[in-house]
């Protein structure tokens, strides 16, 4: 009797062992397996989404719009509060080009640069200006105090006139401390739509 519970205990020990090992073989495997399966579902997960991106793109119709450049005579009047100076601390660049005392850009390009010092009050005007589309337009001016104002907050007043008429008057403030860049929008109307408001039609 004893000797039968020996071998039975033997072959639960045996079988034990041999389920132990298979299933310490099969969590090897799946481990060496989880890098594959990652890469697998990234690549499934990313195509999915670049084919849902393209449809949509398809489907949506969506075109460029080229901006159309406005007609007329555009300047520009900018008239600083404060007297502007270039930056002494400025890092002169290797093609010889002086720090700026003020410029004003319309759509990224530059219109306005000075690089003397202008006092305050005086008018500083911009004259055919051809880089206003119609639409939307944005106008960037920046501009530097002297250093022993540069603790106090100033003020530009920006023009924009059309062909002799004024379309659009902002005045720019900067924070004590630092100097003047401001950024303001207009919208520019087509010429059509202009004459249509001039005439009442």
């Amino acid at each position: 009797m004893v000797e039968v519970l020996g071998e039975g205990v033997g072959e639960d020990l045996l079988t034990r062992r041999s389920s132990l090992i298979l299933t310490s073989l099969k969590a090897k495997r799946y481990q060496a397996m989880r890098p594959v399966l990652a890469v697998c579902v990234c690549f499934v997960l990313l195509g999915g989404l670049a084919l849902f991106m393209s449809s949509k793109h398809e489907g949506s119709g969506f075109r460029t719009v080229e901006s159309k450049p406005a007609v007329g005579g555009f300047s520009l009047e900018i008239t600083p509060s404060f007297t502007v100076e270039p930056d002494p601390f400025a890092l002169r660049t290797s093609s010889g080009e002086q720090p700026a005392a003020l410029i004003v850009k319309v759509n990224g390009r530059e219109v306005l640069r000075r690089e003397d010092r202008v006092e305050g009050g005086a008018p500083l005007v911009a004259q055919n200006i051809t880089e206003m589309i119609e639409g939307e337009n944005e106008l960037y001016v920046e501009a530097n105090p002297p250093l022993d104002q540069a603790n106090n907050a100033h003020a530009i007043r920006a023009k924009v006139v059309r062909d002799g008429e004024q379309i659009a008057d902002r005045t720019l403030w900067s924070e004590p401390g630092v100097k003047l860049a401001a950024t303001f929008r207009i919208q520019v109307r087509p010429q059509e739509e202009k004459r249509k408001d001039r005439h009442g039609r």
